[in-house]
């Protein structure tokens, strides 16, 4: 596995990150990627914004009751990479990773969680978590729950391993590989 993908322009590496999220996001489904302008408030005119073909975008479930749910959309920019001379970097600006459960053919549903990072409104990426609780007058939904910064493909292994969504593809693990690992390498 080469980490290490020299992006020369611009649009090589807006084109690479895409091409890696799309890559994670087959092990899902079909969907797409969108590149656009950022449909919600953005710090700066060089954003660009990553949204889903579908919204939500409705996956199957091993056990065939019921499905999940997924939103996602992120901002990012393309930014030159002060590590490698000549080189260039998407710089990821924030996210929205939403998860919900269907039930009962679509009758209902259920909101499960959403990890947010969304500054300069809050800089800190956080989660919402949809669930009842013991505490009066606090609800889990108004809270933040910090975290740190989310990958797309541990929500993709989040809803394979633990939500039982049945993988598009038998390679899931190890197309998941090796983005997780450029995350955890070049994230700043």
């Amino acid at each position: 596995m080469a980490l290490r993908e020299p992006a020369r322009t611009p649009r090589e590496a807006r084109e690479r990150y895409v091409r890696y999220l799309q890559r994670s996001l087959s092990c899902l489904s079909n969907g797409q990627w969108i590149v656009g302008r950022p449909p919600f408030p953005r710090s700066s005119d060089e954003e660009l914004a990553l949204t889903l073909s579908e919204d939500p975008l409705r996956l199957r479930r091993r056990s065939q009751e019921g499905a999940v749910l997924l939103k996602a959309a992120q901002r990012f920019e393309v930014v030159p990479d002060d590590r490698f001379e000549g080189e260039w970097k998407v710089a990821t600006r924030g996210y929205l990773y939403d998860l919900a459960i269907e039930m009962s053919s679509g009758r209902v549903t259920r909101e499960l969680a959403s990890w947010h990072w969304h500054p300069p409104g809050r800089a800190r990426p956080h989660l919402h978590v949809y669930a009842e609780h013991p505490i009066p007058g606090v609800s889990f939904r108004r809270l933040h729950l910090p975290t740190g910064r989310v990958a797309f493909e541990e929500i993709v292994r989040l809803l394979i391993d633990e939500l039982d969504v049945r993988p598009d593809r038998d390679d899931w693990e190890a197309v998941l590989g090796e983005p997780e690992a450029r995350f955890r390498l070049f994230r700043s």
